[in-house]
């Protein structure tokens, strides 16, 4: 039997989220491994791609560079953070995560 997990979020910049998760009850010892993505890393390979500073997205999220730094070598991030984030740098990153799910457990993605 699937475990089927749907979350559906409604953000304050008006940003609607739908995140779904598909896991089998076996694989609950996998979970970790299965559901791995570096997020800091995504995040820094948007600002890069985007030719956006270091310095300028702290700006924008009002901290010190050396948080973003920190940011990067994250693997998890706080859906309120990642939301910042997403609106500053105009990247829907739950939907990667969404894709990576999805990906994952070889159904495709509801874009």
């Amino acid at each position: 039997m699937w475990k089927h997990i749907l979350i559906n979020l409604s953000l304050r910049a008006g940003i609607r989220v739908r995140l779904v998760c598909h896991r089998h009850p076996m694989d609950e010892q996998n979970t970790s491994r299965q559901l791995s993505l570096h997020i800091g890393q995504l995040i820094k390979q948007e600002l890069e791609q985007q030719e956006r500073t270091v310095s300028w997205f702290a700006r924008k999220l009002y901290c010190d560079r050396s948080n973003i730094y920190k940011i990067f070598k994250r693997p998890t991030i706080d859906t309120e953070l990642l939301l910042r984030i997403s609106v500053i740098l105009k990247h829907d990153f739950f939907a990667d995560y969404q894709e990576h799910i999805s990906a994952r457990n070889g159904t495709p993605s509801s874009n």
